[in-house]
């Protein structure tokens, strides 16, 4: 996970950079690649805890071994989601990496996917997405 908190602490301070901060492609495609970046990178993790994953996604051995025992495995009661299992409080540190990834491409210029939105105007769903991560990974 210490790639993901430098990602993090990267990314929140160039939140904090002026509106007209540019991305190099280079920053871009590690961010953003559909098969190669860090926003791929989280959701391949999400889908290693899934029973109906991609055939083609080949997680580590110990996720495939322990998977469903994990899935059985009650672990945390939560007020609004219900009962989650050891493999959804796993899921939920990448779910929010995701999310997180999306809130940043919205910085990025069009011709990227994104559309030029002043990182500072996305404070509040950077510090949302801070919180929710360490949530996430207190669970686990």
């Amino acid at each position: 996970m210490s790639l993901a908190v430098t990602l993090l602490v990267i990314l929140v301070a160039g939140a904090l950079s002026p509106a007209g901060a540019q991305w190099t492609n280079e920053q871009i495609k590690f961010l953003a690649d559909q098969q190669t970046g860090a926003e791929a990178h989280s959701q391949y993790f999400y889908h290693y805890f899934k029973k109906d994953r991609d055939p083609n996604l080949k997680p580590p051995q110990w996720v495939d071994e322990t998977l469903d025992a994990m899935i059985r495995r009650p672990v945390w009661q939560d007020p609004e989601e219900g009962i989650l299992n050891e493999a959804q409080l796993w899921q939920a540190p990448a779910a929010v990496l995701y999310e997180f990834f999306q809130h940043t491409r919205k910085t990025f210029s069009p011709e990227h996917g994104g559309a030029f939105a002043p990182p500072g105007s996305l404070i509040k769903d950077y510090e949302d997405a801070r919180t929710r991560f360490q949530m996430a990974l207190d669970r686990l």
